[in-house]
């Protein structure tokens, strides 16, 4: 097959290829790059260079490889890009998302089957994950720190379920269930001591830790056990909250709800607790009559309970919790939490609710696809969600269709970043550390991080490093 190889100036550069395969280097300047037919390798160079291709977006497919080049496959050929900025489509001109470097994480050299995140400490040092086999028989309880995986729990003929991590890294959390998860255990690892504890020992219902304060001290749960703490409501779900430091004493916080309580999230310093709720009685005086699950916050301090979705048309639910609580993130189907805007997509949004100001903000708002799975960063300025809407990023190209990624959104800038664009298979269950550098996620992908398995879900950590935002 014939090669050609044309190469640039230092200047702008407008360079036009051949219908055969080119080998095409720009060196600087702010160059566009037209190589019509053919398979070619196409490099940039310095500057801000845009690849021109004929047809539409919808032609093609595109796929980041592990040696960090842009695959683009369609009318024209498969290019292979470097160095590249932009790409002009036709008429239309989209932004080349960066590239963020993955990790794999994993327990077993050849992972039996899924493999599930768990939780990540502040500092994106220390992650949990659970390792299952296909037929969900078995499964194993792993600790990833120093690079390395460590097994905490294993089992053979019931569930063990990787659970949050403290922020300090300390202490981690797994859920032993029956494989029917009509029974459960649930545990705590100090990992400086190496003490196991189960907290829930003798429960008469499921229990499961959800969220740590940063010191570990303080556990949420959310349980239909009725003899850990006063419960008048009998078996209906409730959040309770469990403090090691005072002899590991439960606290029913939404004892006597006429609805169940899920979900609960602790901030950082362990003073708020947010959750969501069918329950219609639980701020005194308030009457809830939307018959939708609402996101509530209380304050252990204080004891006070607000529903900061009251009056939503539809429902939300999953929240979570800056550093001392004053950023609430969630997700809703409601069309009017926010006043004054028309939110018309038909799909669920991602929200978050400043308590200190009282302010609302639909962050995927015209969004053409359902967004899940808020995280947030300590300082509340980080916020990442799985989505299969491919309008998020303004002027990008979304690589992969309506595949699910997993976005970050920067609440100072306003800037959306697409994390996972590219990836050849669905993301979900992202969570981002404290801190910001690090965001661990489930992906069936398999072009993300080297080595992972087609057909399971693998776990795989983003190194954000200087990604844009940084």
């Amino acid at each position: 097959m014939r090669h050609e190889k044309i190469i640039g100036t230092n200047r702008p550069d407008h360079l036009v290829g051949s219908v055969y395969s080119d080998d095409i280097v720009a060196k600087k300047g702010d160059d566009v790059i037209n190589a019509l037919g053919g398979d070619d390798s196409i490099n940039g160079g310095g500057g801000y260079d845009t690849a021109v291709f004929s047809g539409s977006v919808t032609d093609y497919s595109f796929q980041w490889l592990s040696d960090g080049r842009l695959q683009v496959s369609g009318p024209d050929g498969v290019d292979l890009l470097t160095g590249i900025e932009a790409l002009q489509i036709g008429t239309d001109t989209y932004g080349v998302p960066a590239g963020v470097t993955f990790t794999l994480v994993k327990g077993s050299p050849v992972p039996p089957g899924d493999v599930l995140p768990g939780g990540i400490s502040d500092n994106g040092k220390v992650l949990s994950f659970s390792e299952f086999s296909p037929d969900f028989t078995s499964s194993k309880v792993f600790l990833w720190s120093h690079g390395q995986p460590h097994e905490i729990a294993s089992a053979a003929d019931h569930f063990v379920i990787a659970g949050p991590v403290s922020g300090n890294g300390r202490f981690v959390a797994y859920t032993e269930a029956d494989l029917d998860i009509t029974t459960t255990d649930t545990f705590v690892l100090d990992r400086k001591t190496g003490s196991l504890t189960n907290i829930t020992q003798g429960a008469d219902g499921i229990s499961s830790i959800t969220s740590f304060s940063d010191d570990g001290r303080i556990a949420a749960l959310d349980s239909a056990a009725t003899n850990l703490a006063p419960d008048t409501n009998g078996t209906t779900q409730d959040v309770l909250i469990y403090d090691r430091g005072h002899g590991g004493s439960f606290v029913n916080i939404t004892n006597g709800a006429d609805g169940g309580s899920f979900s609960p999230a602790l901030s950082g310093d362990g003073k708020t607790v947010a959750f969501h709720s069918f329950a219609t009685n639980l701020v005194p005086g308030e009457s809830d009559d939307n018959g939708q699950g609402d996101i509530f916050v209380f304050d252990r301090t204080t004891g006070k309970m607000d529903n900061i979705t009251h009056g939503g048309n539809g429902f939300s639910g999953a929240p979570v919790l800056s550093e001392h609580g004053n950023m609430v993130a969630f997700s809703s189907d409601a069309t009017n939490l926010v006043a004054g805007e028309t939110d018309s997509n038909g799909n669920t949004d991602i929200f978050i609710f400043n308590q200190k100001t009282g302010t609302m903000d639909n962050i995927t708002h015209g969004a053409n696809g359902t967004s899940l799975g808020a995280s947030i960063s300590d300082d509340g300025r980080y916020v990442t969600f799985a989505s299969n809407a491919t309008n998020l990023v303004s002027g990008e190209a979304d690589l992969n269709g309506s595949t699910v990624d997993v976005f970050v959104y920067d609440t100072h800038t306003g800037k959306m970043a697409n994390l996972t664009s590219g990836a050849n298979g669905d993301s979900v269950g992202a969570a981002i550390s404290g801190d910001g550098s690090t965001v661990e996620l489930a992906t069936y992908a398999t072009n993300l991080a080297p080595g992972s398995q087609s057909g399971f879900l693998n776990t795989v950590v983003a190194d954000l490093g200087d990604y844009w935002f940084a």
